[in-house]
């Protein structure tokens, strides 16, 4: 967000805060306790993450691996207890849509289908709060033009891209997906707006690539704390349909296995 920071006038990277997790089930677990539920109640959740499925509905999601610390179960609110939920990655559009990125090596939802369901939502639910969980910069990027950077973690382990290279990349998506906050922060009315992130991306360091659960590291858990404003100026009508209104919806394992977790 440093390294962007200057291309973008809402963007001053002065705060850092220690995530709740290093993973977004994690994330999810401890932010959505049931000792935060009358808040909750009072926020709308647009989520592009697919890991709302087993956190919200099955009491919690402890990953696939054994944690090295934390807890083995978590109490989290069901999704009945917020003021208004979409799950964004149940949408399934073909790649040909206006709402996808159809790139060189690999193809995946364009945030701007975020944005618009976020406008939507911040005009007309009656929730004190937003949360909006864009899912870029986190891979596979579809804007590479070549397969090794379309999953740049693989690639860097094994030693066919350069962090260099990697680094960029993500750069890339992650001003793709500032580029959206910029125009949803055009469009909403807010007095207090936060950006930040649910976790970071290991590059290497220590051995680690991406993001695990349970792990310590601060390239991981350190997230950027941005405090800026919002005013609807009404630049953009929302037409982005609801993700649920297609005739058949994707399944979390396979929204998961995109993004490389299955």
């Amino acid at each position: 967000m440093r390294d962007v920071s200057d291309e973008y006038d809402f963007l001053t990277v002065e705060d850092t805060i220690t995530s709740v997790g290093s993973t977004s089930f994690e994330w999810m677990n401890n932010t959505f306790d049931v000792r935060h539920r009358e808040e909750i109640k009072e926020t709308s959740y647009i989520t592009g993450n697919g890991y709302t499925e087993p956190v919200l509905e099955h009491g919690g999601e402890t990953g696939h691996a054994a944690m090295p610390f934390g807890p083995s179960e978590y109490e989290v609110v069901t999704p009945e207890d917020f003021g208004h939920l979409e799950e964004l990655w149940r949408a399934d559009f073909d790649e040909t849509s206006e709402w996808m990125i159809d790139g060189d090596v690999g193809s995946r939802i364009n945030p701007e289908y975020t944005t618009d369901r976020a406008i939507k939502a911040g005009r007309e639910q009656p929730t004190e709060q937003l949360v909006v969980h864009y899912m870029y910069p986190h891979d596979p990027f579809p804007l590479a033009d070549r397969a090794e950077l379309f999953r740049p973690f693989d690639s860097l382990r094994s030693g066919d891209i350069s962090r260099e290279e990697a680094y960029s990349e993500y750069l890339d998506h992650l001003r793709l997906v500032l580029d959206e906050v910029e125009r949803l922060l055009d469009n909403l009315d807010a007095e207090k707006v936060v950006i930040t992130a649910d976790h970071g991306e290991a590059f290497g360091e220590f051995g680690f690539y991406r993001h695990v659960i349970g792990c310590p590291l601060p390239c991981i858990r350190e997230v950027p704390w941005v405090i800026t404003d919002a005013e609807d100026q009404k630049t953009c009508a929302s037409v982005a349909p609801n993700p649920e209104s297609g005739t058949e919806s994707i399944s979390v394992e396979a929204r998961l296995e995109d993004l490389g977790y299955l």
